[in-house]
C-alpha cells in the first residue's frame, strides 16, 4: 500500500501531511496552504521523489556580528580577526576598509577577549588573511581569508 509523506515551506513556515489516501493528502495540503499568501511553495517529497529542497527563509532582520561570527566558529586571534572584519566590510558599511580599532571594538561586541588584538591583527595580516585598505592605516580581507569564511560556512570555494 503506497504511503504519502509531502513537506511544503512556504513563508517561513513548514507543513507536512503523512497519509495513506493520496486523495486525503492532496486536499489536506490544498486546505492547510490556502492559509498563507500565494508566494511560490517548495515541494518536498519524503518518500525518495526528487523535488527540490527548500530554501532557508529570508531574514526579517538583519544578521549581528555575534551571530556572524559564531556561524563561523572561529578558533584563533586571527580567524577572529577575519569573521569581524569581514562582516564589518560586508554588513557594517565598511567595504573600503576598518581599522585596529574597529576590529577591537568588534572583539567587545562579540565577547572574545583578546589581550592584544592588534597582535591578532598583525599575526592575521602576516597570515595573508588581510591586506592594506585604500586609506592610510585601514585593512581589508583578503581573498584567502574570505576563502577561509567560504570554508567554515560550507560554501563552494570559487577558484
Amino acid at each position: 500500500m503506497p504511503h504519502y509523506k509531502v513537506r511544503v515551506m512556504k513563508a517561513g513556515v513548514e507543513v507536512e501531511v503523512d497519509s495513506s489516501d493520496k486523495e486525503y493528502a492532496d486536499s489536506k495540503l490544498k486546505e492547510l496552504l490556502s492559509h498563507f499568501p500565494s508566494e511560490d511553495a517548495t515541494v518536498v517529497d519524503k518518500g525518495g521523489g526528487t523535488m527540490p529542497k527548500p530554501t532557508a527563509p529570508t531574514r526579517a532582520k538583519p544578521l549581528s556580528m555575534a551571530e556572524f561570527v559564531r556561524s563561523l566558529a572561529p578558533k584563533s586571534g586571527p580567524q577572529y580577526v577575519v569573521a569581524v572584519g569581514l562582516y564589518l566590510e560586508k554588513h557594517g558599511e565598511m567595504a573600503d576598509g576598518f581599522k585596529t580599532r574597529d576590529i577591537a571594538d568588534g572583539f567587545t561586541t562579540v565577547k572574545y577577549k583578546h589581550s592584544n588584538p592588534a597582535e591578532a591583527v598583525r599575526q592575521a595580516k602576516s597570515q595573508g588573511l588581510l591586506m592594506d585598505g585604500k586609506e592610510a592605516g585601514s585593512l581589508l580581507v583578503t581573498s584567502t581569508g574570505e576563502d577561509w569564511v567560504k570554508v567554515q560556512l560550507g560554501t563552494p570555494v570559487a577558484e
